[in-house]
């Protein structure tokens, strides 16, 4: 796949209202920990709407934030946590709808562990 600004700011977005968060909460979490990366709510924006290019310290500090591959972020790969998904959830995950794309097995995959830590209640 051909890498594109526009492409890293829709994965971005994305995974920013995944994470309930507002572009202004994404800026400072970008911003902690090791260093200031110099991001605020108005590039954000921009690099959400492809507009801005993102430096790769920027790319790498997003896949820390976001906890996904700079892969994923860079439109490499399909699934955010690909390394982290057995061989085995992907067969359960097929047998539960054999026509779902790498996205919908990873959600059914997500579902599943978030029920075997959180049983239902008989």
């Amino acid at each position: 796949m051909i890498f594109s600004e526009e492409q890293l700011g829709k994965r971005i977005k994305q995974l920013r209202e995944k994470s309930d968060w507002t572009q202004a909460e994404l800026a400072s979490k970008m911003n902690l920990d090791n260093e200031d990366i110099g991001l605020d709510d108005s590039k954000i924006s921009k690099i959400e709407s492809g507009i801005r290019k993102v430096s790769a310290k920027e790319v790498t500090r997003f896949s820390e934030v976001f906890g996904v591959t700079t892969d994923y972020l860079l439109g490499n790969e399909n699934m955010t946590s690909r390394n982290s998904i057995s061989n085995k959830q992907l067969l359960v995950a097929a047998h539960i709808d054999d026509d779902a794309s790498e996205v919908e097995m990873e959600d059914i995959i997500n579902y599943i562990e978030f029920r075997k830590k959180n049983p239902l209640k008989k």
